[in-house]
């Protein structure tokens, strides 16, 4: 969870990060026509804002939002319980913490913002294996134990604004995701795509820790 503080008055906006809410349908539509070459359909903007799969299963998002200073034109920091019980239930655990201090941090502000900015956000569904475990099934190839640890974590969306980029947000949104999925027991590991050409991208998840394990010819 994370405090309302006043925004700013010299040169450092206060970074919070918080789940998507229904308030954030036109800006999160906005950044991701913006950060990202595929083109996602409405039912996927109209769901995630819900923290919710097409399929119905619960995400976990995290956006990085600049408080505005128009309290009336805000949307809530307050945390949607709802949406991480429902996640904790679907992965088994009794709930989740948030860690406060974690959750509010201070990057140099390129101008005040009336309404809450949303510069950042991550995207992310627990996966659980299927039934029936082939080595083509990306469970195979990135845990030792499939039947201990059932789910694997998938980073859908993950991105920043450019005006707000090379200031480690998007190294504080992994680590931020990770403190949640590292709650989870029966999580064997995260992964996502990445498109081969970008390679500053490559080089940006490498740096985390994470491998390649498989180039997928496209249609």
């Amino acid at each position: 969870m994370s405090q309302s503080i006043p925004f700013p008055e010299n040169d450092e906006a206060v970074l919070h990060f918080r789940p998507l809410q229904e308030s954030d349908h036109d800006q999160i539509k906005s950044l991701h026509e913006a950060l990202f070459p595929v083109k996602y359909s409405a039912e996927f903007y109209d769901n995630v804002v819900c923290n919710k799969t097409t399929g119905g299963c619960p995400l976990l998002s995290r956006v990085a939002v600049i408080k505005g200073f128009d309290e009336e034109s805000c949307s809530s920091l307050e945390p949607q319980n709802d949406s991480l019980v429902e996640l904790a239930e679907f992965v088994g655990i009794p709930a989740f913490e948030e860690d406060e201090l974690e959750n509010i941090v201070t990057i140099s502000n390129n101008g005040k913002t009336k309404t809450d900015h949303i510069i950042g956000c991550i995207i992310g569904a627990f996966m659980k294996h299927p039934e029936e475990d082939t080595e083509d099934n990306v469970s195979h190839k990135l845990t030792r134990d499939p039947s201990r640890h059932t789910n694997l974590f998938y980073i859908m969306t993950l991105g920043t604004t450019e005006e707000y980029r090379k200031q480690r947000l998007g190294t504080k949104m992994i680590q931020d995701c990770l403190t949640m999925v590292e709650q989870v027991p029966s999580c064997g590991g995260i992964y996502l795509h990445v498109i081969t050409y970008n390679a500053a991208a490559i080089k940006f998840y490498e740096r985390l820790g994470f491998y390649r394990i498989e180039e997928i010819e496209g249609a």
